[in-house]
């Protein structure tokens, strides 16, 4: 037995920059405070014993030979993080734990990536192994691409990891360059879950990742130089998309390649401090996921419609993967509450259930407590 280590990781919502980051483009990002939190301890031997206290459900293996577990999915993202680690080199004994979290799961706010670095901190606490933040970042995508199975960017563990208090990120997807922008200090996210669920692990995300390869292979046989959908210029795509004799696969070009130009200039805009231009930008970036990538649900884009309609707004936009789970919503901080209220009335009005909204602030990335 050892001492308690505790460590935590927020989720996180990107403002701008959605389905860019496995085309390595750019992506505006934000941690929010709700966050998992592994804790516990050293035991002897080699097995682990871990108890989620929010599915009430303990799963228990032993650290040097495990498998995936259909009764237990939840615990993939362990093994995954435990395998990355021991490929890493780092020796790992027996162990037991406890995790917690405030994030909705299948919301779109990164709740398995929050998961994986809170665990990988929390291992990194208890055996004391030197790895960079950089390097937990990377191995916990691996975990989710090759033990979970789900082929994610790097955008969400990375948000998680590198989130600083009260300002958004800027990230290059190709090289994990990033910029730190501070937010004006009287605006406040709100998330609105629209209740609806949905898996990251999905035909349609899979599906959308080919596509997005079809693409880059179309542009690549037009252009020299393209090595991602991030290489293809908003004049390039002009000259070529209509020889794309698929739709799917122009569509879901077109909504990349302008999506990362929006990226780009809500950078500028938020620097410059011009809100409206960056929440017009937002409402842009939803209307294209919805036409384009396909990727909303009418939930989702009542909630963004009647945003644009509330006090206090400045941009709206579905979240993470899509095909449902929440909005982001950036909002002047004053008017936070009535638009909260605001937001749910209507919804249930529409569709007869409640949504539940969640006004948070901006927090730093993983850590121990």
């Amino acid at each position: 037995m050892g001492r308690m280590i505790t460590a935590k990781a927020p989720g996180r919502v990107e403002i701008l920059g959605n389905h860019t980051d496995y085309n390595e483009g750019y992506v505006l990002l934000s941690t929010v405070s709700l966050q998992t939190t592994v804790t516990g301890e050293k035991r002897p031997g080699n097995r682990c014993s871990v108890y989620s206290r929010d599915l009430k459900d303990r799963v228990e293996f032993r650290v040097d030979s495990f498998r995936k577990d259909a009764d237990h999915p939840w615990a993939d993202y362990l093994k995954g993080v435990i395998q990355q680690l021991q490929r890493a080199g780092q020796g790992l004994g027996g162990f037991s734990g406890e995790i917690s979290s405030t994030i909705p799961f299948g919301v779109g706010l990164s709740s398995s990536a929050a998961l994986e670095l809170s665990f990988a901190f929390f291992l990194q606490g208890l055996f004391g192994f030197e790895i960079s933040r950089l390097e937990l970042v990377k191995l916990c995508r691996r975990a989710e691409n090759e033990f979970v199975g789900v082929g994610c960017g790097i955008l969400d563990q990375f948000s998680s990891g590198f989130g600083r208090k009260d300002a958004l990120l800027f990230l290059d997807c190709r090289d994990l360059s990033y910029e730190i922008i501070s937010l004006p200090a009287d605006l406040s996210l709100v998330i609105c879950d629209s209740g609806k669920r949905r898996s990251l692990v999905s035909s349609e995300y899979n599906r959308r990742r080919r596509e997005c390869q079809q693409a880059l292979e179309f542009f690549q046989a037009k252009i020299a130089g393209v090595d991602a959908l991030r290489d293809v210029t908003a004049a390039d795509f002009r000259r070529f998309a209509p020889q794309i004799k698929d739709e799917s696969v122009r569509k879901r070009a077109e909504h990349v390649v302008f999506e990362d130009e929006r990226v780009e200039a809500g950078r500028d805009f938020l620097k410059r401090g011009a809100l409206p231009e960056l929440g017009n930008l937002m409402r842009l970036s939803h209307e294209s996921s919805r036409d384009l990538f396909e990727n909303s649900i009418p939930e989702l884009d009542f909630l963004v419609e009647c945003a644009y309609r509330l006090p206090g707004i400045i941009g709206a936009k579905l979240s993470g993967a899509g095909w449902g789970g929440a909005t982001v919503n950036l909002v002047l901080a004053e008017k936070t509450e009535a638009f909260s209220r605001g937001l749910k009335e209507v919804y249930q009005q529409k569709f007869g259930n409640r949504a539940q909204t969640y006004i948070c602030s901006i927090p730093d990335g993983a850590g121990f407590f």
